[in-house]
């Protein structure tokens, strides 16, 4: 049975919601025709995330009951962070510095055997009382390591590199998944990524106004040339695509949405795909300001 899901968001950067985009300014800046790209031999990136430091997603099934144990998703100063209500991190997302928006999703387990952490370390810092404890992203090598200088962190390892293809909403949205083939065969966008896309999102409008938002998975068939092209059977590959996961916006309540993922997508993955789609929307009409 397809997975059915309502995110409601709240308290985004102080108001600044995607409602308070309007048409005209979303489609501000036009695609670049490459993106630029900055890793280390680890893989890792350096990053900014100037523009959200506060707000949360609520994740909920469709009568409002909690999902997963309470999902919620955080914004913070460097971070976003996807965490239940006992404070397990299941993903962190992190904006990476580059003119076409792109963001890093971290998992606290390796996504498969041997895989390296990245630089980035998961703490927990005490709040209020001391008696709840809340998750605290930092970076190896900032002023704030001291728990991670004493070994008490979390790891945390590359997950999926998301990124839209041009600067404006109409641009299309791909995740390439963490590169597995440690012979490094398929390596290309990254590095660390699979160079072709695993899943392609895309935006639907209805006079200029944003309705839905449709996720496809990717893969490479092969395709038989025919004769036509020279009497040879040449092959192509190109790109098919099966819809797996719809996010339909709540024209009564533009702070929420409807998702409905099919049978075997990650949940997790297609909620910080939501998260970063978004989020990348808004980037390049904040930096104007």
């Amino acid at each position: 049975e397809p997975i059915r899901l309502r995110v409601t968001e709240s308290g985004l950067s102080g108001g600044h919601t995607n409602r308070s985009i309007t048409p005209s300014a979303s489609r501000i800046g036009h695609s670049m025709s490459s993106h630029t790209y900055n890793s280390s031999p680890c893989g890792d990136f350096f990053s900014y995330d100037p523009y959200f430091s506060t707000g949360k997603y609520t994740i909920t099934l469709p009568n409002g009951k909690p999902y997963g144990n309470g999902l919620v998703m955080k914004m913070g100063w460097q971070f976003i962070i996807l965490e239940d209500s006992r404070g397990a991190v299941l993903a962190v997302i992190k904006s990476r510095h580059t003119h076409t928006p792109s963001t890093v999703v971290y998992a606290p387990k390796a996504r498969f055997k041997g895989q390296v952490a990245s630089g980035h370390r998961l703490t927990r810092q005490a709040t209020g009382n001391g008696s709840k404890k809340s998750a605290a992203v930092v970076v190896d090598g900032n002023n704030n390591c001291m728990l991670a200088e004493a070994g008490i962190y979390e790891a945390l390892y590359p997950w999926a590199l998301i990124c839209k293809e041009g600067r404006t909403m109409e641009d299309d949205c791909t995740v390439h998944l963490v590169n597995d083939d440690v012979s490094g065969v398929g390596r290309g966008k990254s590095g660390a990524f699979r160079s072709k896309a695993s899943f392609r999102g895309r935006h639907g409008f209805d006079r200029e106004l944003r309705t839905h938002t449709v996720v496809s998975r990717t893969s490479s068939v092969n395709v038989n040339g025919g004769a036509g092209g020279g009497g040879g059977s040449s092959i192509c590959i190109e790109e098919a695509k099966a819809p797996c996961c719809v996010i339909v916006r709540d024209q009564s309540n533009l702070d929420a949405v409807d998702i409905t993922i099919a049978p075997g997508i990650d949940p997790l993955l297609m909620i910080c795909y939501l998260a970063s789609h978004s989020k990348m929307d808004v980037e390049p009409i904040m930096s104007e300001y």
